[in-house]
Parts: C-alpha cells; structure tokens; sequence
C-alpha cells in the first residue's frame, strides 16, 4: 500500500473517531505548566493539600484559576477559621497577645471586616497575578 492510500485511510479513521475531551488530570497537568511558565511554582501554584485530593481523584482547580468571588469567599472560611482558633487557643491559654486583646475588645463586627477585607485583597493579588502572566481560563484548557 502506498504512503498516500495509507494516509487517505488513516484520515477517514480518525474522522469517524469521537473527540475526546481532556480529563481532570490532564487539564490540571495544562494549568500547572502555564503557571510554571509564568514563574508560579511549588505550592504556590498548587497547594499540598489540593495535591492530595487530586491523588484521590478529586480535581481542585489551582487558585490561579479561581474566580475572585470564589476566591474571596475561599480565603475568608480559611483566614476566619485559622485566626479564630488562634485567638482561642491564645486565650484558652491565658495570656493572649495585645492584638488578640484588641481585637476581642473590638468585636465581632470589626473581626469579620478584617477578614473580610484580607480576603479581598489575598484574592485580588490572585486574579493580578494571573492576568499579568496570561493564564487561559480553566474552562479553555
């Protein structure tokens, strides 16, 4: 059989052939070698525990990728649940810090509108970073 019939048969195979979508993993292995590119490395790019769940087979979009209300809302359970243990753990031991202090005095009002307000700015140095080395959306990849 001659190279061109071969190449003409091989052309209407793969024609009649479904067009696979990428998997999670593969997608996730494309937007770990875009934020490579882009200087974002290590658990910067991808976080232990993100990694851990990916093994498991639970694909977790990196941050990068996030939308900023997504983003925010992620970084405010977190700062949230992680500050507010640390103010107890810091009482419960007696001798909390002035800031704890201050902030206990303050109230729960002032608590949250901290949070709040570090979580719109962890989110908005995300979606910053990511527009400025031109990440495709994670739809796309």
């Amino acid at each position: 059989m001659s190279d061109r019939r071969f190449e003409d048969r091989l052309a209407r195979h793969a024609a009649t052939m479904p067009v696979q979508e990428p998997d999670g993993h593969d997608r996730l292995r494309c937007a770990l070698l875009h934020l490579e590119r882009g200087g974002v490395t290590g658990s910067h790019a991808y976080a232990p525990v993100f990694r851990s769940l990916a093994r498991a087979g639970i694909i977790v979009p990196p941050l990068h990728y996030w939308s900023l209300p997504g983003l925010t809302a992620f970084a405010f359970v977190m700062l949230t649940v992680l500050v507010g243990c640390a103010a107890m753990i810091a009482v419960a031991t007696g001798h909390p810090p002035v800031a704890v202090r201050a902030m206990i005095g303050a109230g729960p009002l002032v608590f949250v509108a901290v949070m709040l307000a570090l979580s719109v700015g962890f989110a908005w140095l995300h979606r910053r970073k990511a527009h400025r080395i031109g990440l495709p959306l994670w739809r796309d990849l």
